[in-house]
């Protein structure tokens, strides 16, 4: 009788024994299929992420080009000035002509191509020139002895005189660079359609999920009163 009750609780741990090897087989297995199974999803997820970056900034490009293209083409059909003069008589200026430049900045305005920040910068810059204007003495105020001091002689928003007929077409952009919504980035002439090399830099802001023009290259300068008054009292010595 003690054999028998012997025999029946050895088997009776003999199969509690199985039975909890095979459950601390299977779950050590479902626990490497599943970590298998992470690593797996968390690298198709990088994956599509790259891939997703990759397409994002692709994309960038292709609308900050576009971008270019249209303030270009409107820029030259429409070549408004920048900093129009107010004159006292028919070569002596006094000043910036507000009127004028309200009516063109609207105009710049309603194109919709343009950041809040352009025109900050751009009303800035406006304010130095009618100062400095208006501290100069007359000599310095003449159109007939030449370019004034404060226009550049050439386009500012490309930086050139000379250029193909219907530039824009031809704009590529590089050295593209995008972080919190701002880009930076070069546009140049397609070597192909135009042999000279020439380079502009320019940033645009992303608003409202559409890229606009935050500042043209020549909007960086270091303007100043002081700066054009160095340049006078230079001459003047």
């Amino acid at each position: 009788m003690k054999n028998k009750i012997f025999k029946i609780l050895y088997l009776t741990i003999l199969v509690c024994f199985i039975f909890n090897c095979k459950n601390e087989v299977k779950a050590k297995t479902n626990q490497l299929n599943s970590d298998k199974n992470s690593k797996s999803d968390a690298l198709v997820d990088s994956n599509i992420k790259y891939n997703s970056t990759i397409e994002t900034k692709s994309n960038d490009s292709l609308e900050l080009t576009s971008l270019v293209r249209k303030v270009y083409k409107w820029h030259n059909l429409n070549f408004l000035e920048d900093f129009p003069y107010k004159y006292e008589n028919d070569t002596i200026f006094i000043g910036i002509d507000w009127k004028k430049y309200y009516k063109n900045i609207k105009l710049h305005k309603e194109t919709g191509l343009f950041t809040v920040d352009f025109f900050k910068r751009h009303k800035e810059i406006a304010n130095i020139i009618d100062q400095s204007i208006k501290s100069a003495t007359i000599e310095w105020r003449n159109e007939r002895d030449g370019i004034p001091l404060w226009h550049s002689g050439a386009d500012d928003w490309c930086a050139c005189q000379d250029n193909p007929d219907n530039y824009w077409e031809f704009i590529t952009i590089n050295k593209l660079k995008i972080k919190n919504n701002i880009a930076s980035f070069d546009w140049t002439w397609d070597k192909k359609a135009v042999k000279d090399k020439h380079e502009y830099s320019v940033t645009a802001k992303k608003e409202n999920n559409v890229w606009r023009i935050k500042s043209l290259n020549w909007q960086n300068h270091n303007y100043s009163i002081e700066g054009f008054d160095k340049v006078m009292n230079d001459e003047n010595n």
